[in-house]
C-alpha cells in the first residue's frame, strides 16, 4: 500500500512540474482516475460489517506526436497476481491433470492497463493497436458514467475485461452510424496469448437517429483449438440511451454470454435498466435494477469463474462539487434467486477524482 501511494505522489508532483513548462508539452496529457468507498453490510449474518477500499485507480500518460498519432500509457491498481499452473502425480509418479486458476494476488498491485498507439488518418477512420480498450461495454459505461458507484452489467456480472492485446478500428459512417472492428487475444490484458493462438473477433454499430438518443448493437465471437474448451463462445448485446438536455437519462441493455468459458450451455444473460436525474444545482438521483439469468451453473468455489442468478438494485444520490470530483451516498441490494441464500444489503459512501 505504501507504495502505490507513492506512486500517486511522484504522479501528482511530476504533474504539476509538467503543467508548468507551458508550450513546450501542450502534446502531453496526464491520466488520473482514482475512487473509492466506505462500505456497510447490513446482511443477516455478515461478519465483516464496515470497510474501507480503493476500487479502482488509473494513472498514465498521453503523448500526440502529431496530427495523426497518440501515445498511451495506462497502469491500474489491482490485484493482478496469476497462478494457473499444476503438476500432481500419483504414487506410480504419472501425471494427473488438474484444473486450478487463481487470479487473487495484492491489493493494488500496480499492472498494465492500456499501452496502444492510435493512428487517425482523417475524420471519419481511428486505429488502436497493442495493449487497447475494447468496445464491448464502454459505450454503456460512458453513458451511466457512475461506474465509480457499481460496474455496468457485463463488467459486474459477465466479468469481462475492458482492456486486451490487439487491434481495434473505428468508422464515421455518416453523422448517425459509426462501426467498430476488432481482432483480439481474447485472454484480457492481463494475459498473453495462450498457447493455441486462438482470436476473438468482434464488430459493433452505434447508431444516433437523433441527438438525444444512442442505440448500439454489439457481438463477438472466439472458438479454441484446446480440447477442454470445446464450445464456441459469443456474446450478444443491445443498449439503447436517451438523455434530455443533460438533466434526465434513461437507458436499457440486453446481454447474452453463450457458453461462459468456452463450456456448453453454460450460458448467462440478462438486462439492466436506470435512471439518472439531475436536480437542485449539482446533485443527481439514481434507480437501477439489474436482472441476471444462468442457464445450466457451473459451480467454481475458487474463482470468478461462478455466476449465480437473481436480481440487483441500486439507489441513491450523487453529489458533484467540482468538475471531475463526485460524492455517492446510495444502498445496493443483491436478491439472489436462489430463497436459501440471504438477500445482501449494502450501504455504500463512494468517491472518485479524476483529471
Amino acid at each position: 500500500m505504501k507504495y502505490f501511494c507513492l506512486f500517486i505522489f511522484i504522479f501528482l508532483i511530476s504533474f504539476n512540474l509538467f503543467s508548468q513548462l507551458g508550450d513546450s508539452i501542450d502534446k502531453s496529457k496526464p491520466i488520473l482516475h482514482v475512487f473509492g468507498n466506505f462500505q456497510y453490510d447490513a446482511t443477516k449474518g455478515a461478519n465483516k460489517k464496515f470497510g474501507f477500499g480503493i476500487g479502482r485507480a488509473y494513472l498514465g500518460y498521453q503523448y500526440q506526436f502529431n496530427d495523426n498519432f497518440i501515445g498511451q500509457v495506462i497502469v491500474e491498481a489491482d490485484k493482478p497476481t496469476t497462478i494457473d499452473k499444476i503438476e500432481v502425480k500419483d504414487s506410480l509418479d504419472n501425471l494427473l491433470y488438474v484444473i486450478y486458476q487463481e487470479r487473487i494476488g495484492s491489493n493494488y498491485t500496480m499492472q498494465l492497463k492500456i499501452v496502444s498507439l492510435q493512428w487517425k488518418p482523417n475524420d471519419k477512420i481511428k486505429i488502436q493497436i497493442g495493449c487497447i480498450e475494447l468496445n464491448n461495454y464502454n459505450t454503456q459505461d460512458k453513458f451511466w458514467s457512475y461506474k465509480y458507484i457499481s460496474e455496468t452489467f457485463q463488467d459486474k456480472y459477465f466479468k469481462l475485461p475492458s482492456a486486451d492485446l490487439g487491434i481495434i478500428s473505428y468508422f464515421s459512417i455518416n453523422d448517425y452510424i459509426d462501426l467498430d472492428l476488432a481482432l483480439t487475444n481474447g485472454e484480457g490484458n492481463r494475459f498473453d496469448q495462450d498457447l493455441f493462438g486462438d482470436l476473438q473477433v468482434a464488430s459493433g454499430i452505434d447508431i444516433k437517429p437523433i441527438e438525444s438518443l444512442h442505440i448500439r448493437f454489439y457481438y463477438d465471437y472466439s472458438k479454441s483449438k484446446d480440447s477442454l474448451r470445446p464450445a464456441e463462445r459469443q456474446l450478444f448485446s443491445i443498449f439503447t440511451g436517451y438523455q434530455y438536455d443533460n438533466r434526465f437519462k434513461i437507458a436499457a441493455e440486453y446481454n447474452y454470454r453463450k457458453n461462459n468459458i468456452f463450456i456448453n450451455n453454460n450460458d448467462l444473460y440478462g438486462f439492466s435498466i436506470y435512471s439518472i436525474y439531475n436536480f437542485y444545482n449539482k446533485f443527481s438521483f439514481i434507480a437501477r435494477f439489474d436482472k441476471l439469468y444462468v442457464k445450466n451453473i457451473y459451480i467454481d468455489n475458487e474463482s470468478w469463474y461462478s455466476h449465480y442468478p437473481g436480481n440487483g438494485y441500486v439507489i441513491g444520490f450523487n453529489y458533484n462539487p467540482a468538475q471531475k470530483i463526485n460524492f455517492s451516498i446510495n444502498y445496493q441490494l443483491w436478491q439472489p434467486k436462489d430463497k436459501n441464500i440471504f438477500l445482501q444489503h449494502n450501504i455504500f459512501f463512494n468517491f472518485e477524482f479524476k483529471i
